[in-house]
């Protein structure tokens, strides 16, 4: 019979969370304690998630989430203090091969969590 790990995740964050999924997907037995009285929750800031981070939590299970309510971000312009613009980046290029980035709230990331 195999030994079953217990393990206490310390923070309900995107981070923490993000561990709890894991190390469930891994047969561990979680729990999640959020020492903050604060909700985290919420919150409608927006969030970008390269393609590194998208191929990681699609790992987690929450690929159809993203893809449901994220918003793919096919490029970035970088523009100076006087609008000018040195460089757009073609973001499906430059994540070629590993996962299409992404754009979405802080809250829908959590709940996907």
């Amino acid at each position: 019979m195999p030994n079953q790990l217990d393990v206490l995740v310390v923070g309900a964050g995107i981070a923490g969370l993000a561990t709890a999924v894991a190390l469930e997907c891994e047969g561990m037995f979680i729990d999640v304690i959020e020492p903050s009285s604060e909700s985290r929750s919420g919150g409608a800031a927006g969030l970008f998630l390269p393609g590194n981070s998208v191929r990681a939590l699609t790992a987690l299970g929450v690929g159809k989430h993203l893809s449901e309510s994220g918003a793919p971000v096919p490029g970035r312009r970088l523009m100076n203090q006087r609008g000018s613009v040195p460089a757009d980046i073609d973001m499906a290029e430059l994540w070629r091969g590993t996962a299409g980035c992404v754009g979405l709230t802080r809250g829908d990331l959590h709940a996907a969590l």
